[in-house]
C-alpha cells in the first residue's frame, strides 16, 4: 500500500518536476524528540514543527517556520520565525537571514526573546551566526530563607533565576553524502544578566553535533556541549520528517535521482534554498543560590 501511495504521489507531481525542475512550493512537517538535558534546560523534550516555502522561486525565497515543544515535565516552549534566502550569482552559495520570537515556560520563570540569524550555505561547508536577546520579565528572585550564623551574623540564602542572551557561531559540512552524515561545531557565548546585584551568565562554551539521514525523512543525531555554567551535556535525538514535495527527499537516494534526472544542479540548489534553519531552540535559563550576610547583632 505504501509503494502504491508513493507511486501515485510522484506520478501526480512529475509534470511539475519536468517543467520547473522542482521549483514549486515546498512544505515539511516534523516530529522530533531529544534526551536529555541541554544548554540551560534539564529535561528532554518533544517537538512538532512546520516549515514552509509558500512562494518558491530561485531568486529571493521567503520561508515560514513554527516549532512547538513539550518538555518531559509537561512545560512548553515554542519558536515562530520568518526568513529570506537567495542564491549567489554563481549559485554555489545560498545566503539567508531569519528572525524569530522564542517562548519558554520553566518552573520559576516564563520568558520571551528575540532571535536573529545569518547563514551562508555552500557546497563544501556552511556558516551560521545566531543571536538571542530575552525581553520583558526575564529574571526572578525568590524569598529570603534562613541559612545559619557566621561570626555573630545572620546568613540568608536566595534562589535567583535568569534567562541569558546568547550568540552562536557555527561551521559545519557534509562528511558522507550517501547518508547525509553532517558534522558541525559551534563556539558560543552566554552573555551577562545581572539580577538583584548578582551576575549570571558571562561564560563561553563549545557545542558539537553529528547527524545522519538514515532514510527518507528519518534523521538520527547526537549533540554535546560544555561551558562552566551548565557543564557537560550530551543529547541524542531522532526526527521524523513528513515532506510535501520531492525537494525534501534524501539527496542522492533512489527517489531523488528518479525525480530529478536531467536537472540535478538546479535540484541541489532548490534543496539548499529549502533546508531547515539550524539554531538553538530553547531559551537558556540559569539558576543559582546566593547568600546574604546581615549586620552584626550589636549594631541592630
Amino acid at each position: 500500500m505504501k509503494k502504491i501511495f508513493f507511486a501515485l504521489f510522484f506520478l501526480g507531481i512529475s509534470p511539475l518536476i519536468c517543467e520547473e525542475c522542482g521549483a514549486f512550493p515546498s512544505f515539511r512537517s516534523e516530529l522530533k524528540h531529544r534526551e536529555e538535558r541541554g544548554i540551560g534546560y534539564e529535561k528532554g523534550y518533544s517537538t512538532i514543527a512546520i516549515l514552509g516555502f509558500p512562494f518558491f522561486k530561485q531568486g529571493l525565497q521567503p520561508l515560514l517556520n513554527a516549532r512547538f515543544h513539550v518538555f518531559n515535565d509537561g512545560r512548553f516552549a515554542s519558536n515562530v520565525g520568518f526568513g529570506l534566502r537567495t542564491p549567489s550569482y554563481s549559485e554555489k552559495w545560498v545566503f539567508g537571514i531569519n528572525l524569530y520570537w522564542d517562548f519558554r515556560e520553566s518552573k520559576r520563570l516564563t520568558v520571551n526573546q528575540f532571535g536573529a540569524g545569518l547563514e551562508a550555505l555552500g557546497n563544501l561547508f556552511d556558516v551560521r551566526i545566531n543571536g538571542t536577546i530575552p525581553f520583558g520579565n526575564n529574571d526572578h528572585f525568590g524569598s529570603l530563607k534562613f541559612a545559619g550564623f557566621q561570626d555573630s551574623r545572620v546568613i540568608y540564602k536566595q534562589r535567583i533565576t535568569a534567562a541569558l542572551p546568547t550568540i552562536f557561531f557555527e561551521i559545519g559540512g557534509m562528511l558522507y553524502r550517501p547518508i547525509n552524515l553532517y558534522f558541525a561545531v559551534s563556539p558560543y557565548y552566554l552573555f551577562r544578566n545581572t539580577v538583584n546585584g548578582f551576575t549570571l551568565g558571562d561564560e563561553a562554551g563549545i557545542l558539537g553535533r553529528l547527524s545522519a539521514l538514515v532514510y527518507d525523512g528519518i534523521k538520527l543525531g547526537i549533540e554535546a556541549s560544555y561551558d562552566r555554567i551548565f557543564h557537560g551535556t550530551v543529547q541524542g535525538f531522532i526526527s521524523f520528517s513528513f515532506p510535501f514535495g520531492p525537494g525534501n527527499l534524501r539527496k542522492g537516494g533512489r527517489r531523488w535521482k528518479e525525480n530529478y534526472t536531467g536537472c540535478m544542479p538546479k535540484a541541489k540548489l532548490n534543496r539548499k534554498l529549502t533546508e531547515p534553519i539550524d539554531r538553538s531552540e530553547i531559551i537558556p535559563i540559569e539558576q543559582t543560590t546566593v547568600r546574604f550576610t546581615l549586620q552584626p547583632f550589636n549594631q541592630i
